[in-house]
């Protein structure tokens, strides 16, 4: 399993948690497994995250609708 799918399995597990809501953009392995990817900040911005001005996180917007559709899409691709 990639860590985007842990992020996103996190909060579809337990949406109302605000630990899963936020990543923290400077830890070093966001940095080197999800950040190094090509295409990983549009891909993130798929499911609904969004830069807090002023900030180091993401935090997610998107409705849990779009968050599953987003990802059977990066699980169907990853196959």
């Amino acid at each position: 399993m990639v860590t985007i799918d842990k992020y996103i399995l996190n909060i579809l597990s337990d949406p109302s948690e605000p630990k899963y809501r936020s990543i923290n953009t400077t830890n070093k392995a966001f940095q080197d497994k999800v950040m190094k990817a090509f295409g990983a900040a549009e891909l993130m911005h798929c499911f609904g995250f969004n830069t807090v001005a002023g900030s180091t996180a993401l935090r997610t917007e998107a409705s849990l609708d779009v968050m599953q559709e987003a990802l059977l899409v990066l699980d169907e691709a990853m196959e």
